[in-house]
């Protein structure tokens, strides 16, 4: 009898620890980064348009508590230029900073951003009569836009971007701004695991 006891506590008790689970069915890691490609299309505020591929990396701080876990760090860099009737115009530009991405709930396949990137830019154009050809600067960029789902790890990205060039042609500034429109790729997002 002490034996049919013993054997049904254990038992009993054995079923109800069961039941309890301890370990995650996945566990999946995951790197807080976003690499995207676009086209982007600017005023160039002196010669008309120029045209060029783009590119963004975002380090979300996802993991970060309560507002900052918003905030992304970008790095973008991007190529601009056209050549209008024997005129050269170009614009390289990389610059970095944070951005910020809005939760908008009750519209969860809309995400707006902004935010202020400050970096290096180098403008280039046709000679002029005194050789002068080539210019950089420290730019300042404010930003902002929204991304699209495509897939679970796929968006679509369109912004707008205001650069400004300070101090360039005699104490002018130069202000470039434009459309950027382009796909990223989210190492970072969330998929359902079973």
């Amino acid at each position: 009898m002490r034996i049919k006891l013993t054997l049904g506590l254990v038992l009993f008790f054995g079923t109800g620890l069961g039941l309890g689970q301890v370990r995650p069915a996945g566990f999946q890691r995951t790197v807080p980064l976003k690499l995207g490609v676009g086209y982007s299309n600017f005023d160039s505020d002196w010669n008309g348009r120029v045209a060029g591929p783009s590119l963004w990396l975002d380090w979300n701080l996802s993991q970060a508590p309560g507002l900052l876990n918003k905030i992304a760090l970008e790095a973008e860099g991007r190529h601009l230029g056209e050549n209008n009737k024997g005129f050269q115009l170009r614009y390289n530009t990389f610059a970095g900073g944070p951005i910020y991405n809005f939760s908008v709930r009750h519209d969860r396949w809309l995400r707006p951003y902004a935010g202020f990137l400050l970096g290096y830019g180098a403008f280039s154009f046709s000679p002029s009569v005194s050789g002068y050809s080539h210019d950089s600067r420290t730019i300042y960029t404010p930003m902002g836009g929204a991304e699209f789902p495509l897939a679970a790890r796929l968006k679509l990205r369109a912004g707008y971007e205001y650069q400004y060039w300070p101090s360039l042609f005699h104490g002018h500034a130069l202000n470039p701004n434009g459309l950027t429109i382009g796909t990223s790729y989210d190492f970072g997002a969330k998929t359902s695991r079973e």
